[in-house]
């Protein structure tokens, strides 16, 4: 059988035709399998930004941090038969726990209207002076109370995870480093809140939360002080301890202000590990003894 240029251009044709047919059906299953690429894409990012309003709008919404953990809600009060009651939300080991505070309204009061200058003694020393001017806020009845009404609740958590002692000061350190950082008092240099007035108000700069942090360490019977680095215009609390020592200190370095929490963005900080400085302070550490002799870190 002999092939004639039209019988050539025939097939010709055909096979181009049926590749044309095959490119075709390669095209429109990449364009829809494109098209549910790009579905897909726009039902997500709609659905983020959906979660992140809800979080804005919604503050009993569950919201978490880019680690999927739980962030905790800002400090809720509520002022019932004359007693404040201050409920926080702090994340240890794997959970969320909570915490009360009940502040009688007259302890509060009384704690704002405590002078802050404080005199000095003819012949007193600049650190005898400073230890008299830290420990006494925590003497005073209204704060000593402030402290107490915490402790069952924090014992309790301690009890039912069965805790050491190294990890009591870590949960204790994780639910004052919960307390949101008040950015605007820093910056105006006017931190004067005792531990009764940072419970009540919820919010507190290093200085504040360093006296409570060391007022329940001090009460739970630990050998603990205040680490005052005045260049650094800083403030952090130490454990006595025979395996970390701060710069030339005997004591566990512990920053107060190791949790971030913000009440409208999704940001959560874990605590600093109880030892670790947070960055290298340049100050020489003014150590403030409040309890001595008592429970060392380091010994579990």
């Amino acid at each position: 059988m002999t092939t004639t240029p039209s019988d050539i251009d025939h097939l010709y044709d055909s096979e181009w035709h049926e590749l044309y047919r095959i490119r075709r059906r390669r095209h429109r299953l990449v364009g829809f399998v494109s098209t549910l690429l790009l579905v897909a894409f726009v039902a997500w990012t709609l659905g983020q930004a959906h979660f992140r309003l809800s979080l804005v709008f919604n503050p009993d919404s569950p919201a978490v941090n880019v680690e999927g953990q739980p962030v905790p809600r800002p400090p809720q009060r509520v002022l019932h038969d004359g007693t404040w009651e201050v409920t926080y939300e702090f994340w240890f080991k794997g959970s969320m726990r909570t915490v009360r505070a009940s502040i009688p309204a007259t302890d509060y009061a009384t704690s704002e209207s405590r002078p802050d200058a404080m005199e000095i003694i003819p012949g007193e020393s600049r650190s005898a002076w400073t230890e008299r001017y830290y420990t006494r806020q925590l003497t005073w009845p209204e704060q000593q109370r402030a402290v107490a009404s915490l402790l069952p609740e924090l014992r309790a958590i301690r009890t039912s995870m069965r805790l050491d002692s190294d990890d009591y000061v870590r949960l204790l350190n994780a639910f004052v480093g919960t307390i949101p950082y008040d950015a605007e008092e820093a910056a105006a240099g006017t931190a004067r809140k005792r531990p009764c007035g940072l419970l009540v108000e919820g919010a507190g700069v290093c200085e504040e939360k360093s006296l409570l942090l060391g007022g329940l360490l001090a009460a739970e019977g630990y050998d603990a002080a205040l680490i005052l680095l005045e260049r650094d215009d800083h403030m952090a609390v130490g454990v006595r301890s025979d395996t970390y020592a701060y710069k030339d200190t005997p004591f566990a370095f512990i920053d107060a202000v190791g949790v971030s929490v913000h009440e409208r963005a999704l940001e959560y900080q874990a605590p600093v590990e109880v030892g670790e400085a947070e960055k290298v302070y340049k100050s020489t550490p003014l150590v403030v003894p409040l309890a001595r002799g008592g429970i060392r870190f380091g010994g579990g």
